[in-house]
């Protein structure tokens, strides 16, 4: 693309600049001044923190389902707990529990 540098010359001579209100920054300091702090809610950092970001509410979901589901699977008296083929004596987690439970020792 080949610039005419006489013509932009020519355009940006014809700017003419803008004068704001003597009042201006008087106003915009009255507005921010009186504007309303948003109310602090929960809902609105998560919010601020899932919506920029969707990848960390993709982590989180998968976190919040990982402690979920091995909340469902070994609760105490519960049969997916002692069909749990994954956390029998002999597996390597089967094992790590019941060292970290003190079962073995």
């Amino acid at each position: 693309m080949k610039t005419d540098d006489n013509e932009l010359r020519r355009l940006i001579g014809q700017w003419r600049e803008v004068e704001p209100a003597p009042d201006f920054n008087d106003r915009v300091w009255h507005r921010i001044r009186s504007s309303e702090p948003a109310p602090f809610h929960w809902r609105n950092r998560i919010r601020a923190w899932v919506v920029p970001e969707p990848i960390w509410a993709a982590v989180a979901a998968v976190i919040l389902g990982l402690f979920i589901g091995a909340a469902a699977g070994l609760r105490p008296g519960g049969s997916a707990g002692t069909d749990f083929a994954l956390l029998k004596p002999g597996t390597v987690s089967g094992n790590y529990v019941l060292m970290i439970s003190g079962g073995a020792q």
